[in-house]
């Protein structure tokens, strides 16, 4: 998923997490670092030709915090809060 994601012109890197759902438990969602702005239904039209239904996220947020620390690992702790609308420690 996050591949697919990166194949896009306009995203840098991308992170996916679960966030809490009352339905399903956990529900997939994306956290894009994008140079510009996408909007979501481009973003699964995109995806839509490259992925299987059931595995396009349910949810985007774009940042263009950097999703990824110095080494290249994801900041998951940051991307969670990102994808929850909470604030990010510095």
């Amino acid at each position: 998923m996050e591949a697919a994601l990166s194949a896009h012109p306009d995203v840098v890197t991308s992170v996916v997490v679960g966030l809490p759902d009352d339905d399903l438990g956990q529900r997939v969602h994306a956290v894009i670092e994008a140079t510009a702005v996408i909007p979501d239904e481009d973003l699964r039209a995109f995806l839509a030709e490259r992925l299987a239904r059931y595995k396009i996220p349910r949810g985007f947020t774009l940042t263009r915090q950097p999703l990824r620390d110095d080494a290249g690992k994801v900041r998951r702790a940051d991307s969670r809060a990102l994808a929850e609308g909470r604030p990010v420690d510095a």
